[in-house]
């Protein structure tokens, strides 16, 4: 009798660990299964690339509803921030010919009035003092539309010439 109750705790212990081995193992696949999905709209949101514009989208085909409203929304967020974009670069180029056409048209005129050489003392200071303010206007309407634009041409090196500006400073201020 005591044999028999050896080997059934045994048989027992045995089948103890082996329904432990089979829970644990079927947590862990259960598990899986369930985060499937959950990594693979994961690694679709960290592949997004911004530069693709409308080719940027997350498909859909999920057989959970909820990972496709939140598959979907991500879509519809996108879709948003890229005509947003759109309107932004629209407004980019519109303000770029906006604030450059006047520029334009003073420099132009300033030339004009300055190639014609009648001008009093007084008023060759005043058009050197208002081509100034349009080459200072001009040099700042680029930097800020390249600024908006985040142009990669724009961060080439360009040559200052350090006394030129100095005695410009100097000859702005000079009282």
């Amino acid at each position: 009798f005591e044999q028999r109750e050896s080997q059934m705790i045994k048989s027992m212990l045995y089948f103890s660990l082996f329904l432990i081995a089979a829970a644990v193992a079927h947590a862990v696949f259960v598990s899986r299964l369930i985060s499937k999905p959950i990594v693979s709209l994961s690694r679709q949101i960290h592949t997004l690339n911004p530069n693709l514009g409308q080719a940027n989208r997350i498909s859909t085909e999920y057989r959970d509803k909820e990972l496709q409203l939140i598959a979907s929304a991500i879509n519809s967020y996108l879709q948003q921030v890229g005509n947003l974009l759109e309107r932004e670069r629209m407004l980019i180029a519109m303000a770029s010919h906006e604030l450059r056409t006047p520029i334009a048209v003073v420099a132009g005129a300033a030339s004009v009035i300055e190639r014609r050489g009648k001008l009093e003392p007084d008023d060759s200071k005043t058009l050197l003092r208002i081509i100034k303010a349009n080459q200072e206007m001009k040099a700042n309407v680029n930097a800020l539309l390249s600024l908006a634009r985040q142009d990669s041409e724009t961060n080439c090196q360009e040559k200052i010439l350090l006394a030129e500006s100095i005695d410009g400073l100097y000859q702005d201020y000079k009282i």
